[in-house]
């Protein structure tokens, strides 16, 4: 009688993109009557946006003379006189990419109540906050500065000269996020009225956050 176990299962079908089940569990641990723990886990889905998705795709020719290939010049900068760092104008992508995938999260919490008295209450609740696959737009400036990170977004021809850079978004990024949630209250009477002091409060331990799973934090 001092234990609760909730499960649940939630599963939704998005048209033209497929169906997903993410489950839920929870539990509540009450020794007395004073004093409770809780906890729960679960995870979360969500679909990329229409236009992330259908967009229609733009070739634009890229117009300036300071990008190089940066798989080819690690300096990064123009130099007709160092192979490899000569100007390149490839195209430029943009718009809708069918093939995006989904973010993906897992959470969970733990936590307390502790009422001693009808007249004073404490508690706090700590929660982990992963998400995974989240959908980014990263600019040409990025993708250059990171392109070890993203090849497959720099198209080659047969003879691996760059004929264009795909700016589309992409499931790239994962972040953590940690925090405590804090609740205190105290009551009382005065006279024929009734007094309370309530604090809540969130306090955030840690975020932090990289571009794909093989890069730092």
């Amino acid at each position: 009688k001092y234990l609760e176990v909730t499960g649940a299962v939630r599963y939704d079908d998005y048209t033209g993109f497929g169906g997903t089940t993410n489950p839920k569990v929870a539990l509540r641990f009450s020794p007395s009557a004073q004093f409770l723990m809780r906890g729960s886990y679960n995870t979360g889905f969500r679909v990329p946006g229409f236009n992330q998705l259908f967009f229609g795709v733009t070739q634009s020719p890229y117009s300036g003379k300071d990008l190089v290939d940066p798989t080819r010049c690690a300096s990064g900068k123009v130099d007709p006189a160092v192979p490899g760092c000569e100007s390149v104008t490839p195209n430029i992508l943009s718009g809708g990419k069918p093939n995006l995938g989904p973010e993906e999260s897992k959470q969970w919490t733990t936590g307390f109540i502790w009422e001693p008295s009808a007249n004073f209450s404490v508690g706090a609740d700590y929660w982990d906050i992963r998400r995974e696959g989240t959908v980014q737009t990263l600019s040409l400036s990025q993708l250059v500065s990171n392109a070890s990170l993203f090849p497959d977004n720099f198209l080659r021809d047969a003879a691996g000269s760059l004929v264009a850079v795909d700016t589309r978004w992409v499931n790239a990024g994962q972040t953590i996020t940690k925090g405590v949630d804090i609740n205190a209250r105290v009551n009382g009477r005065l006279a024929d009225a009734r007094w309370s002091v309530v604090l809540d409060g969130s306090y955030l331990l840690e975020k932090k956050s990289r571009l794909i799973a093989s890069a730092p934090f």
